[in-house]
């Protein structure tokens, strides 16, 4: 199924696939040819073009999680398993899934293959993982769907980037919306539309946007991720592009969780906050009252912005594979007694 993502790249640090892994065999899985049931989560794994036998086997009322490979293999007959809660489905071949109506139970659906307009009649689904071929043919009911999270994956080899389809900007009831390695051109404006979002997850999707939109709309936003480069051999966005992420972070002072590593200059013209030869982030954190989390990673950070010594609700600072010296680590230790720095061993001062 890891077939539908790009498996080439090396990820830094754990990502979501936008495909779910496999379940994973356990003893007591019951392996016949082509397919894996386990009967001690309910799951089965098809992985080649199964056997006429499996749709005798006497579980398959039972199945509640459902792994496909390479779907326009075969026909597959998804009227048997009437309790799939969640689904995973792959293709290599253009492919549409047949009618879903049926799978009432369905709570999450993780697919490359184009979806039917019977999607809309789900109403358990809440979570749609679309990638490659789903996101281009997605139908124009999905905006009617009950789904409240959404992610995407769209890196094509030998295709020009696209903007982000306009299907997303009306699917107002999201909470959720996470990008994950998409080659967009273009995030619209249109994205305020989004009123209900909470969760905004961009990572290693800014490669190829000239231009970042206002967040302003956002105002239940709690959580919110605009990574830049944190696959390795991804082409780095432009730097200058950063500064207009933090002008709309800066609108969004509910925030809870903010996440904004992986930025960093390739030389000295290109900083925005530097004392000398020492490069740092603008300081801006005074805002974010409420701030819980913070992730400064892999920025190549000489010193930290001093507002984020007054951020007295901050739980957790993420500052690995910077340049931080100790002495100022320590300082803000004593400052914010509470706060758990993570990767302070992987910090070393350039000065």
């Amino acid at each position: 199924m890891d077939g539908v993502v790009a498996g080439k790249t090396q990820v830094k640090e754990q990502d979501e696939r936008v495909l779910r892994p496999r379940p994973k065999t356990r003893v007591n899985a019951m392996k016949k040819h082509t397919y894996t049931y386990t009967p001690s989560c309910k799951a089965l794994v098809v992985f080649s073009k199964p056997t006429v036998d499996l749709y005798q086997e006497p579980y398959l009322n039972e199945i509640e999680d459902l792994s496909i490979d390479n779907a326009a293999a075969f026909q597959v007959d998804l009227t048997k398993f009437p309790r799939v809660k969640r689904l995973t489905i792959a293709t290599k071949e253009p492919y549409t899934l047949d009618d879903l109506a049926h799978l009432q139970q369905l709570e999450e659906i993780n697919t490359n293959c184009s979806l039917p307009e019977s999607v809309t009649e789900l109403s358990q689904l809440k979570t749609i993982k679309l990638s490659d071929q789903a996101l281009l043919h997605a139908p124009v009911t999905l905006k009617d769907a009950a789904v409240t999270s959404l992610s995407l994956y769209y890196a094509p080899e030998g295709e020009l980037p696209i903007p982000m389809p306009d299907f997303v900007y009306q699917m107002t009831q999201l909470e959720e919306l996470d990008l994950t390695l998409c080659n967009f051109s273009e995030l619209s404006e249109e994205i305020n539309r989004l009123t209900q979002l909470k969760v905004l997850k961009i990572r290693c999707s800014m490669t190829y946007l000239s231009d970042f939109p206002s967040l302003s709309g956002l105002l239940n936003l709690r959580h919110l991720e605009i990574n830049g480069e944190t696959v390795q051999g991804q082409l780095r966005p432009k730097f200058a592009l950063f500064s207009k992420v933090l002008e709309q972070v800066c609108q969004l002072s509910e925030l809870e969780t903010l996440d904004i590593s992986s930025w960093y200059p390739k030389n000295q013209k290109e900083r925005i906050a530097f004392e000398g030869k020492k490069n740092s982030l603008p300081d801006i954190f005074d805002r974010f009252h409420k701030l819980k989390k913070l992730t400064i990673a892999w920025m190549k950070l000489d010193y930290l912005p001093p507002s984020i010594f007054q951020l007295h609700s901050l739980e957790e600072l993420n500052i690995v594979a910077n340049y931080l010296a100790e002495e100022e680590l320590d300082h803000l230790q004593r400052q914010l007694p509470q706060l758990k720095i993570v990767g302070r061993g992987h910090n070393k001062s350039r000065f």
